[in-house]
This record gives structure tokens, C-alpha cells and sequence, in this order.
């Protein structure tokens, strides 16, 4: 009906994305890259949110004007509610930091921070938690029961939330939805907090003036990474991911999963949207060098996934019976199950992130290929905090051929998932109390620059004792 339409044609390829149709996308990629630039270029009126530009082969400048263009738009709606707020820096006791999120529930994100909040030291802040989305689960009730003060922001409008968390008078308030599903970039564009941070939501750069700064670490931001981005990047020390422990319930027989009893059971539980052509041809080619091995996916209950898959991997000649799908289950189940596959296989252009995190959880080591930008290198980020650096390559074909030698090689292997269940190895990524530390004095810090009336800059923590702040 309307050929040129450039929402349809950005929403009709991350479908086919999330179909796993490779063919149907990269017929379509040229015309959505035109059709997006010409949006950028025209200023056009759709509010195309850039997030389907992280699993597009685009350059990353056409994500970024993307997002400008999408930030100046939100900034325009904010501007058609009321003036944004102003603030006057006085001293402080003690900091009052906002949580902002749509996913304070079972969700990526809120699986990954539920448990953080209560770990604040009080002296040091005070904790408020704006929910953008009511959801009244176990993850969401954790929330509420360890913040200081918890806003339901669901029903209100843009001016209304805007007005109470000004009313609130958060220092720092942290986004923790960016540019993803339920977000309200509108109600950040309105400054009801003096200092805005993005956090672990959107990983990526949003391009929009009333976000100050961006927490990352030092591998996911290595070397000059971070110079595209309009936030100044804080470089958290070891993994930026918080680590809450996800409920789990008792792991399952192989059997019972539908999984071979004595074969070796390699994993990939991204959604079926990160994966691509070069990391399939990869998959292929470890199952063909280790015959007694299967795949263990997850489709996301889409049909089409498992029926494009088998046919993919029939064409390169390996039997699909040796993929095996996942059905979609709870949190507590999904974790239990982890523990019954012997290694995850991470997507390349987007790594698993709380995915990633729920493995380390069940014991799971996964091998990752680092790539060149925030998204590709989470899963690098995760192992070295972990201090897994051997499962860290940088090509596809040491992955494939690491893939095989752990599958051939299980004493390593076992030895791997030994140093993951090593309690004092595992806090490298679940010590929440180490992390709260590690926030609490960046928000003391954001707050002396912003007193002092220093423009954001970027810099790295160091939280050796004695130890100034480097930038």
C-alpha cells in the first residue's frame, strides 16, 4: 500500500530478522538504509527508535543519527507538555538517587538489578524507584520493598510523572529503559533531575542532550569506543552488569528436555533476532567436526524459527534432528535447565547480556567472540570479570575451532565450570555490595563535578584504596 513507508519497511526487517528469513532481510537492507537516511536526512516525522539498527550491518553513524533525530523529536513532545525543570546544586548530606525503568519485573533488565537497590549504603543515598510499567511479580515486589520510596508511574502522563519526580528532588536519576518497549524518554527530556545517567536499558549511545552520562566498563568502552557517543562514558571496573541471582528450580533430566543423554550439548538461548548467517555457518561447522553433539536453541515459540533453522542446517549438509528447540518457560525454570547443556555458544553482532549472566548462575561457561563495539563485546566483558579470558576469541574461526577443542577436551571444560561455582569467582559478577560501592561513588562524584560546575567528561574508577578517580 504505501511502498516507501519507512516504519514499515524498518519494522517489516527486524520481523524477518526475528524469523531467522536471512534471505527475505538482506533483499530488503538496501531499500530500509535508504529509507532511513532519507528520514534522517528530511527530518521525517515517523519516531523510528533506533534499537533494530544494532542487529542491521549499517555503520554505526547511521544508528547515532537515528537516535539524534528520535531525540529531538522526544525533546519536542516533551517541549508541548511544559518547560523542562530547573535545579539549584546545594550541599548534600546524603544523595537521592532515582532508578527509572520500565522493567522492574520479569524481564532482562530487571532480572539483572532487582536485588541491587536494598545493597545501597543509606548513609550515602537515598534510593527512589520510578516504575514505568505496573506488573505486580516477584521481581517487581523485591523493588518496591527495597527502595526508599517506589513511584508507579504507569497511568500518569508525561507532565504528571515529570512533575513528581521533580516534586521527589532525585541529584541523579539513572534510565534504565533508553530506547527499548515502554520507555518514556519523554519524561528524562524534561530534566527533573539535575544529573541523568543511562545504565544497563539501552546499550547504546541515545544521542540526546538531557542524558549526562553512560556507565560501561572498560571492555565493553576499550580504547576510543566511546568517542561516538554523545553521553560521557564512566568506565565502571570490571563487568558493568549488576548481578542479582535469579530464582531457580531443580535442573531436569536431560530426557526430560529432550536432550541426548550422553551427547554433548552446546547452547545458544539468544533470541532467535541476534542470530545471523556467519554465526549459523560457525554453529554448522562445530556440529560437523564433533558428531556426537546437538544444538540447543530457543526460538521464542515462533514456528517459523525452528522450521527455517532445520532447513538451514539440512542444507549444510547436518542433520536438523541435531537441533534441538526449547519451549518458553519461566525464569526459575529456564535457569534449572542451563545446568544440562556443557557449553553456550554467544551471537556475534549482539552477545548475550543477562542471558549470559543467568549461565554464569547455572554454572555455564560461554565462549564468545569479541567484536568492535558495546553490544559485541558484553560477552568479553562478562567472562573477565569471571576471569574466563581463554573463552574470549577474536575470530569467527578460533571460536569454531575452541568450540571443538572444549568438546573434545572435557577435562578442560570441566575445570571451567569448577572456577564458575567457585563462590570467590563468582563475585567478580554477583557481589551486589561490591557494586553498590563501586555506583555510590560515581554518584558522589557526578554530584562534586556537577557542584563545582564541570561540564560531563568521562572516567575510570578505581576503587583501590588510596586511589584517586582517573579521567
Amino acid at each position: 500500500m504505501a511502498p516507501d513507508h519507512t516504519d514499515a519497511l524498518y519494522k517489516l526487517i527486524f520481523l524477518y530478522r526475528l524469523q531467522c528469513n536471512w534471505d527475505a532481510a538482506d533483499e530488503l537492507l538496501p531499500r530500509v538504509e535508504q529509507a532511513l537516511r532519507k528520514h534522517v536526512d528530511e527530518r521525517g516525522v515517523a519516531l523510528v527508535w533506533p534499537f533494530a539498527v544494532n542487529i542491521l550491518p549499517f555503520e554505526p553513524g547511521l544508528h547515532d543519527a537515528l537516535a539524534a533525530r528520535l531525540a529531538e523529536q522526544v525533546m519536542q513532545r516533551a517541549a508541548s507538555v511544559a518547560a523542562p525543570f530547573s535545579h539549584a546544586p546545594g550541599p548534600r548530606e546524603r544523595l537521592t538517587v532515582g532508578y527509572v525503568s520500565a522493567d522492574f519485573r520479569a524481564h532482562a533488565v530487571g532480572g539483572l538489578v532487582y536485588q541491587l537497590f536494598g545493597h545501597h549504603d543509606r548513609s550515602r543515598v537515598k534510593v527512589i524507584g520510578y516504575s514505568l510499567l505496573n506488573s505486580a511479580d516477584i521481581y517487581q515486589d523485591t523493588v518496591r520493598r527495597e527502595v526508599d520510596l517506589y513511584r508507579d508511574l504507569t497511568a500518569m502522563t508525561i507532565g504528571e510523572a515529570a512533575a513528581l519526580v521533580h516534586d521527589d528532588a532525585p541529584d541523579i536519576l539513572v534510565d534504565l529503559s533508553g530506547y527499548t518497549e515502554h520507555a518514556r524518554p519523554e519524561l528524562l527530556a524534561l530534566r527533573p533531575a539535575p544529573l541523568q545517567v543511562s545504565w544497563t536499558g539501552y546499550l547504546n549511545t541515545m544521542q540526546a542532550p538531557y542524558i549526562d552520562y553512560l556507565l560501561a566498563d572498560s571492555v565493553t568502552m576499550d580504547g576510543g569506543l566511546a568517542e561516538r557517543y554523545s553521553e560521557a562514558v564512566i568506565r565502571l571496573p570490571g563487568c558493568f552488569f549488576p548481578g542479582s541471582t535469579l530464582p531457580v528450580s531443580p535442573s531436569p533430566a536431560r530426557a526430560d528436555l529432550g536432550l541426548p543423554e550422553e551427547a554433548f550439548v552446546y547452547c545458544s538461548f539468544n533470541h532467535s533476532y541476534k542470530l545471523d548467517r556467519e554465526l549459523f555457518d560457525c554453529w554448522m561447522q562445530i556440529l560437523r567436526e564433533t558428531g556426537d553433539s546437538v544444538l540447543w536453541l530457543y526460538a521464542g515459540g515462533i514456528p517459523e524459527v525452528e522450521e527455517r533453522l532445520r532447513r538451514a542446517a539440512e542444507s549444510r549438509g547436518i542433520d536438523p534432528d541435531r537441533l534441538v528447540f526449547a519451549p518458553r518457560v519461566g525464569i526459575e525454570d529456564h535457569v534449572g535447565r542451563l545446568a544440562r547443556a556443557d557449553l553456550f555458544l554467544d551471537s556475534f553482532v549482539y552477545n548475550a547480556g543477562a542471558t549470559a549472566v543467568s549461565a554464569a548462575q547455572a554454572g555455564l561457561p560461554l565462549l564468545t567472540r569479541t567484536g568492535d563495539r558495546f553490544l559485541s563485546r558484553m560477552g568479553t566483558s562478562i567472562n573477565r570479570a569471571l576471569g574466563l579470558d581463554e573463552l574470549c576469541v577474536s575470530t569467527p574461526a578460533a571460536y569454531v575451532e575452541r568450540a571443538v577443542e572444549l568438546a573434545k577436551q572435557r577435562d578442560e571444560l570441566d575445570a571451567l565450570k569448577a572456577r564458575i561455582a567457585d563462590e570467590s569467582v563468582r563475585a567478580g559478577l554477583f557481589d551486589l555490595a561490591a557494586r553498590a560501592r563501586v555506583l555510590e561513588r560515581v554518584y558522589e562524584t557526578l554530584w562534586r563535578r556537577y557542584r563545582e560546575d564541570r561540564p560531563p567528561e568521562g572516567f575510570c574508577i578505581d576503587m583501590t584504596p588510596g586511589r584517586s578517580i582517573g579521567t
